[in-house]
């Protein structure tokens, strides 16, 4: 003779086992997301969509270690469950603690201590000519240059070309991006530098003006901006050294004030990556009109908007005529900002030879280059200068397309670049006390 009360029981276990799906269904459609207490699945919370008819939904069960699964359509009805044994374990996410006071700014501070002098390598050296391998590493080592600096060498709206057409590196029509493959290009040294212990500063995208934000192009951008950040990720570097932007250089801008014509979309961009970077990856930032570090000691740019991310190493690029002196003052201007703005770090992304020094005009080869060092190390140390010297253009001191090393006259180059840049990582050396 049958058991009715077992039927009954097993009716109401079925019953409630039900119920706890439907539950655990809909806490997963709800925000924030149910959380399995332990053990944590592979991937609690994962949901299946089912085209356009409805979708599966998982709940996993921690007594067991098995998932179960309720399809819920589009009209709200559902079926199952399927498998259940005993009701999910389900709760919501605990209260994630407060980061201490301090941290973010202490990150950028950490990468700021880590280096004295450093270097960009331009666009497609970064990314085809130069391999950054250990007797590079040694080489740069020797001189104390603590760090690289690149940028991806994409324009949204794109460069008019010789030939009339407008496009960008990689041929890359306008608004396409650059796609994963082409991306990683850049993978191999920038996985070399980090693993080498020196600083990785990179930029996500080249100069860009209003012309490359239009609203065609803005959703091309933002989502690049994601793909990057998750490929960047997918390298697995070394966030102590590692420094990430969204944009090379904001150009120009509107005279009344060159910053706010960026403003939006700078603090826009920055949040897209910090949402897909969280600390402890260091983002950077830069001001309007080229990155120029009038912004930090007053002009008429207009007020430069950190934001509130502390986690931020926030740079400048200068390509100005001016003595010791005259650098001397515009650090001081810079540290100024610095304290009036929480301590935050500027170090300096870009800063080359430019304008005239005693009459002289920088051309390819001109001995003036040292000088030019010279005045400008050791009193830019505390933006730990960034020398533009591996370039196709004009102010190019490296050996040549293929090596990223300095000139010297050992080497049967003039002038004396690797004596200059070792002497300017010494001062600023010293003069940091590091």
């Amino acid at each position: 003779m049958p058991d009715s009360n077992l039927a009954t029981r097993l009716r109401a276990l079925a019953a409630e086992t039900t119920a706890a799906l439907i539950a655990a269904a809909e806490a997963l459609e709800a925000p924030p997301p149910p959380v399995v207490v332990e053990p944590p699945p592979p991937a609690p919370g994962k949901v299946i969509d089912w085209a356009k008819t409805g979708r599966e939904v998982q709940a996993y069960f921690a007594t067991t270690g098995k998932w179960a699964s309720i399809l819920v359509y589009a009209d709200g009805t559902r079926d199952g469950p399927m498998l259940p044994v005993v009701p999910p374990v389900v709760v919501q996410p605990p209260t994630v603690p407060a980061e201490p006071a301090g941290r973010g700014l202490a990150l950028a501070q950490a990468f700021h201590r880590k280096a004295v002098f450093t270097v960009n390598w331009e666009r497609e050296r970064f990314s085809a000519n130069f391999k950054y391998d250990a007797a590079v590493d040694a080489y740069y080592t020797g001189l104390d240059v603590g760090g690289i600096r690149c940028f991806m060498p994409w324009k949204p709206a794109g460069v008019k070309q010789q030939d009339g057409s407008v496009r960008n590196f990689w041929d890359l029509s306008v608004g396409k991006a650059p796609t994963r493959d082409q991306f990683m290009r850049f993978a191999p040294n920038m996985k070399a530098i980090v693993a080498a212990k020196k600083l990785l500063m990179i930029d996500l995208l080249d100069a860009c003006g209003l012309e490359d934000f239009t609203p065609a192009l803005l959703p091309v951008v933002e989502a690049y901006l994601r793909n990057a950040a998750g490929w960047i990720r997918e390298m697995q570097l070394d966030p102590a050294y590692l420094c990430i932007g969204p944009v090379n250089e904001w150009a120009g801008g509107k005279d009344a004030d060159r910053n706010a014509t960026y403003e939006a979309l700078r603090l826009r961009f920055h949040s897209i990556l910090r949402g897909e970077l969280p600390e402890p990856f260091l983002l950077g930032q830069s001001p309007a009109y080229w990155g120029h570090h009038d912004s930090y000691t007053g002009s008429k740019n207009g007020r430069y908007n950190p934001g509130d991310d502390l986690a931020t190493v926030h740079f400048w690029h200068a390509y100005d005529r001016n003595s010791a002196a005259g650098w001397a003052k515009v650090q001081a201007g810079i540290d100024a900002w610095s304290a009036a703005n929480g301590g935050r770090v500027v170090m300096c992304g870009e800063v080359g030879p430019g304008g005239l020094y005693d009459g002289k005009d920088f051309k390819l080869n001109d001995g003036g280059w040292v000088e030019h060092i010279r005045r400008q190390n050791p009193v830019l140390a505390n933006s730990v200068p960034c020398l533009w010297a591996c370039t196709t253009g004009d102010w190019a001191m490296n050996r040549g397309a293929n090596d990223p090393r300095f000139w010297t006259p050992k080497a049967g180059w003039e002038p004396d670049i690797e004596g200059a840049v070792r002497a300017a990582a010494a001062s600023n050396r010293k003069a940091r006390g590091l």
